[in-house]
């Protein structure tokens, strides 16, 4: 609102050899950089659903094509890099946590009264709860993280900064549209 809008416009006048009457035919030409959109105007909506993303038509996206469309949005691309390694991250946890539980079944399966098995044992099983919890919450925390980047990308990339306001053209007043 506050912006000055520099437009050039050149009036070319047409004259009409035969009855010596001149019929002005406008051509605009708008070189004003502040009037290109800093980035495209986009109506697609992701869908995130876990650690996916979707198309609006239901169409999955691969992480290097969801990467590419965040680079309009550096914020979107921060929280989907960040969700993509925390979930991995929670898989790893929860592989981990089943191996310490069939670790602990076997030691203590196999401890026939040998204390330091069954107390090796016993740790895997403590442990494995443990690992299993920790994996769980970064799983649900990196889900957490691609929701807010999908909705981050999604508010970014489908709204315009188009405005309406009372202004001169080239008949007088009427409403001008700015973007």
């Amino acid at each position: 609102m506050g912006e000055e809008v520099s437009t050039i416009r050149q009036i070319q006048i047409a004259t009409n050899r035969n009855t010596q009457q001149t019929e002005p035919s406008v051509l605009e030409t708008l070189s004003t950089p502040s009037l290109q959109p800093t980035f495209p105007i986009n109506t697609e909506l992701l869908i995130a659903k876990g650690k996916k993303v979707y198309l609006d038509d239901g169409r999955l996206l691969k992480n290097v094509e969801v990467e590419q469309r965040f680079r309009t949005s550096p914020e979107a691309l921060q929280l989907y890099q960040k969700g993509q390694s925390k979930y991995k991250m929670g898989d790893n946890y929860l592989f981990v946590g089943v191996l310490y539980l069939g670790g602990s079944a076997i030691m203590l399966g196999l401890a026939d009264g040998d204390e330091d098995i069954t107390m090796i044992g016993s740790i895997f099983a403590i442990a494995s709860p443990i690992m299993f919890t920790a994996g769980f919450i970064l799983k649900s925390s990196g889900k957490k993280h691609v929701q807010s980047a999908v909705n981050t990308y999604n508010r970014t990339n489908t709204t315009s900064n188009v405005e309406f306001d009372f202004g001169f053209t080239k008949n007088g007043i009427g409403l001008v549209m700015r973007f």
